[in-house]
């Protein structure tokens, strides 16, 4: 195992899953878990050791302070209220946009390698207020963005064509929240353009409203997401611990836009070490320009 240290801020369900997700994973040699409740944090550690035998790959969990995780190679940020019942995500952002310079002034001096990842929603505005900060350069700083989305896609193309998820390529863009888009023209099954299979525009419509519901069904069931959103994380340091290099849609502040959104880009062991520039009709390009409107209304 690379010593690969990984700090999660915020230790609820969001935090305590991606904590679990990783040491399972065999990323880090240190998982440490930072919350403003320390019993919270002390608890889920103590609960996370249990696991760490069985994990083949040794590593420790720790509930750590502000001032240890710093220096981390790799620091999470999951704390914030979650969204409840009949909430959008943009409904949290005053109490959550709050926690930006708080935890921005606790994790100072900062690790100047590290990679800050953000979680917390709305990750679009969060992303974006964590990047003004100047705590890192810019590659180091992203979020999660329409990554889980992405996979929501991919497993609703699957079963509209009975075929394994897996097979399934292509893109969420924009907000992660109800303005996003998806660029059909892109989506490809085991590299075949999804134009060559009988999809109606009736069943792309479907498709697309699942994906943009799947959070709120999820909340109005069992309250919370979290095991999605955890793999999602997992997947995004084994590209920054091993440098893998691979191409992904992540919240990111880019050249044409005032705010951060979604579109893809190469994640490797620099961060963000470059943006892929799509070809798209003026209005996929105008979907884009109304999530950089709703974003910014919440800055």
């Amino acid at each position: 195992m690379r010593q690969t240290s990984i700090a999660i801020v915020g230790a609820g369900n969001v935090g305590a899953t991606i904590a679990y997700t990783l040491a399972r994973s065999q990323l880090a040699s240190c998982i440490m878990l930072v919350d403003v409740q320390p019993d919270r944090g002390e608890g889920q550690s103590l609960d996370l050791t249990d696991s760490m035998p069985l994990a083949r790959g040794g590593g420790v969990v720790y509930a750590v302070t502000f001032a240890q995780a710093r220096h981390a190679d790799i620091i999470i940020i999951a704390a914030g209220v979650p969204q409840l019942p009949h909430q959008t995500r943009l409904d949290i952002c005053q109490e959550n946009t709050r926690l930006v310079a708080f935890i921005t002034e606790q994790l100072q001096p900062i690790n100047p390698l590290a990679y800050l990842m953000v979680v917390t929603n709305p990750v679009d505005v969060m992303t974006t207020l964590f990047l003004r900060t100047g705590i890192l350069p810019q590659s180091r700083i992203f979020g999660t963005g329409t990554y889980l989305d992405t996979q929501r896609l991919r497993v609703y193309v699957g079963k509209a064509l009975h075929m394994c998820s897996a097979m399934v390529q292509g893109f969420v863009l924009g907000e992660h929240g109800d303005s996003q888009s998806i660029p059909w023209q892109y989506v490809t099954i085991g590299g075949i353009p999804l134009e060559c299979f009988s999809l109606s525009d009736d069943q792309l419509y479907d498709i697309e409203r699942k994906v943009v519901d799947q959070a709120y069904r999820i909340i109005e069931k069992k309250g919370a997401t979290y095991f999605g959103i955890a793999a999602c994380v997992a997947e995004l340091c084994h590209a920054l611990v091993y440098g893998r290099r691979i191409i992904v849609p992540l919240s990111w502040l880019h050249d044409t836009f005032q705010v951060s959104l979604s579109l893809p880009v190469i994640l490797g062991a620099d961060g963000i070490e470059q943006t892929m520039s799509l070809p798209l009709s003026d209005a996929q390009y105008e979907q884009l320009r109304e999530s950089e409107r709703v974003i910014a209304a919440y800055l």
